[in-house]
């Protein structure tokens, strides 16, 4: 069958949803009346080189561009890239590891083969890839080998990876890229895929925002004219598309893999962080050019909920928003409780309340990341991240109360950071054990691109330069690898031995070791299905609360009185001053110092933090819901155990 547009999303993106981007462009290019093929390359060459084996390298620290390295050669065939150099920048590449790598690279180029002939069949005029993250080395090969077999095929690229100058330096260094965009696409794309099928001429000198091309710089450069990258840019949300997925689905069951993955779906309701627009986290680097937040009215989001899931028969949903829009509280939030029981993922901010996780809870909201990065207020305030230590245990200590999961790290090694704030921490850190830990126990800062820390490295004594990893990966060198490179590390870093294959922290510091051995404790403790409880019961006249945590100084704690009061004024976090006062205003014949050695008590029982200049109980409410498993993330999953039965029975037959 005959296909105008072919778009394609390669290795290495998630194999446990279908794409957002090649959903919406399919939207977009369809209302003109043009047909598409949209070909999920990514799980086709996962099932070729296992589902497990693209799982591990689909979760590797997109850092360290480990599945970008398996793609280089088919797209620079006749560069001399240093894979022993590449191999010497990781501690744990065994020989079976690196013999492993090496067959995927060799299946990496047989697949492009592959994929570049059957699209070939299609006959295509357009030749569309997204490229995000680990992405960038796959399309280019693909583009290159499909213009080496028929030139006539215009081949356009788009995602992350071509922001402002990176796109700029793919068209300038790899020429058989017709067209790379930077930013927002929405509006223009369906125009100029219709100028193009159509045969009308294009006006390299005035091309639309966003697009970059070769025959644009030659024109400029011929003119004199220098110009800044472009960026397109949507403010209103209104315009963007629903997703179409049809074509994910068809290849998982082409390929006889609903058996082993359970898919979720992608959705969008804002772009933009509203609070990045306010004070932009020196690390993230996010967003490109554009912070400002911007959010779908609240009947389309709730409708493209409605839709989508009724479409596809699922209620999984992983929304690739930067932060919850604020509004949404009071809009969306609500109706989503009254249509039925979701499964949602979201980003938010850390200074959640207990009214915004419970809204959260109702909405079907299961699983967030709430931005929380440290547990010092130094530290936070360094990275800017606008919130305090115990705005952060509170979010964890309500997400735990209504049965929410979280997602969070716990960031180290920023610049200007001191040793003694691990060790303040040290002193709490196991009275919170009964919350959920960080994600990967702790990571070491990163750099990238468009981040305070990379436009502006002297305010923070840093020089920078692309992560090592990227010159053996691409045949650039000098300020064209910089200007590709969206990763980055000090200059002062190592050369060899730096990168573990599954991302492992290396503590520098005597504190931060003693830190890292808490944060293995506590983990170990959740992931052996131990976890540690410290919740109450309010029965009105006292307080129950049950403690297994390894500090608790009973199992069983009874509070009447006073302290009951305290407990349940100090729910959200509170300075000491302002809950005696509000404790007196209730029962104003108390003693100062009776209601002093109330709180004392609490804290030695380590029932009560002190901490940020605020109390704050931290006991959780009831016993607590069951918080999602890996398998039931809104954004998918893969059953590895089931894929392992199935090799183990395959190997019984043969």
């Amino acid at each position: 069958m005959i296909k105008d547009v072919c778009l394609v999303s390669l290795p290495y993106s998630s194999i446990t949803t279908p794409s957002i981007s090649l959903g919406v462009l399919e939207t977009y290019i369809t209302k003109y009346g043009y047909s598409v093929e949209a070909i999920y390359g990514n799980v086709k060459f996962a099932s070729i080189i296992g589902l497990a084996e693209y799982d591990l390298i689909d979760s590797s620290f997109n850092d360290y561009l480990i599945g970008e390295w398996t793609f280089s050669r088919a797209a620079f065939p006749d560069a001399n890239l240093n894979d022993e150099g590449f191999f010497n920048l990781f501690t744990d590449l065994d020989d079976e590891k690196i013999a492993q790598l090496l067959d995927i690279r060799n299946k990496a180029e047989a697949f492009i083969e592959a994929i570049a002939q059957d699209i070939l069949k299609l006959k295509p005029k357009i030749l569309g890839c997204t490229s995000t993250f680990q992405q960038n080395c796959a399309s280019l090969a693909l583009m290159r080998r499909i213009k080496a077999l028929e030139p006539s095929i215009i081949t356009m690229l788009g995602g992350a990876n071509c922001e402002g100058i990176m796109g700029q330096t793919i068209s300038e260094n790899f020429h058989w890229v017709d067209y790379v965009f930077s930013g927002e696409c929405d509006d223009v794309i369906g125009p100029f895929i219709d100028k193009l099928m159509k045969g009308e001429h294009i006006d390299y000198r005035n091309l639309p925002n966003g697009f970059i091309s070769q025959k644009h710089k030659n024109l400029t450069a011929d003119l004199g004219c220098q110009s800044k990258p472009p960026r397109a840019y949507i403010s209103d949300m209104s315009v963007v598309g629903m997703p179409i997925y049809d074509s994910y689905f068809d290849t998982l069951k082409e390929l006889q893999l609903e058996e082993f993955i359970s898919p979720g779906l992608l959705a969008e309701t804002s772009r933009g962080c509203w609070w990045g627009a306010k004070q932009h986290c020196t690390f993230c680097g996010l967003n490109g050019g554009t912070m400002t937040h911007r959010s779908k009215p609240a009947d389309v989001a709730i409708n493209e909920f409605e839709t989508l899931s009724s479409k596809y028969n699922t209620n999984k949903f992983l929304v690739v928003d930067n932060i919850l829009p604020v509004e949404y509280m009071k809009t969306v939030l609500p109706e989503l409780s009254k249509v039925k029981e979701y499964n949602l993922f979201y980003e938010t901010k850390a200074n959640l309340k207990k009214h915004h996780v419970e809204t959260m809870a109702k909405a079907g909201i299961k699983w967030i990341q709430p931005g929380i990065e440290g547990l010092h207020d130094d530290f936070l305030k360094a990275i800017k991240k606008g919130t305090t230590a115990i705005q952060n245990i509170a979010a964890l200590k309500w997400c735990r109360s209504y049965g929410i999961r979280v997602t969070w790290n716990l960031l180290c090694e920023a610049p200007f950071e001191q040793e003694s704030w691990y060790e303040e921490m040290l002193e709490w850190l196991p009275m919170v054990t009964h919350l959920h830990p960080p994600f990967d126990q702790m990571a070491k800062i990163c750099y990238h691109r468009f981040s305070p820390y990379f436009n502006n490295p002297e305010q923070y004594n840093l020089t920078l330069e692309p992560t090592k990893s990227y010159q053996y990966i691409y045949p650039l060198q000098g300020e064209a690898l910089s200007n590709i490179a969206y990763f980055f590390n000090q200059a002062s870093d190592k050369t060899q031995g730096i990168y573990t294959l599954n991302f492992t922290f290396k503590p520098q510091s005597k504190a931060l070791g003693q830190v890292q051995a808490l944060l293995d404790n506590w983990s170990e403790q959740w992931q052996s299905g131990a976890i540690p409880m410290c919740y109450m019961v309010d029965k009105g006249e006292s307080i129950i609360i049950m403690d297994t945590r390894e500090v608790a100084t009973n199992f069983t704690h009874i509070l009447t009185g006073i302290k009951a009061q305290l407990y349940r004024l100090a729910s959200e976090p509170i300075p000491k001053e302002r809950l005696i006062k509000k404790l007196l205003e209730l029962q104003p014949n108390e003693e100062l110092a009776e209601i002093d050695q109330a709180i004392a008590d609490l804290i030695d029982n380590k029932l009560m933090i002190n901490l940020s200049k605020c109390l704050m109980a931290l006991a959780f409410v009831g016993e607590s819901p069951t918080m999602l498993d890996n398998n039931e993330s809104p954004g998918g999953s893969i059953n590895l155990a089931k894929i392992a039965e199935s090799r183990v029975e395959k190997q019984r037959v043969e």
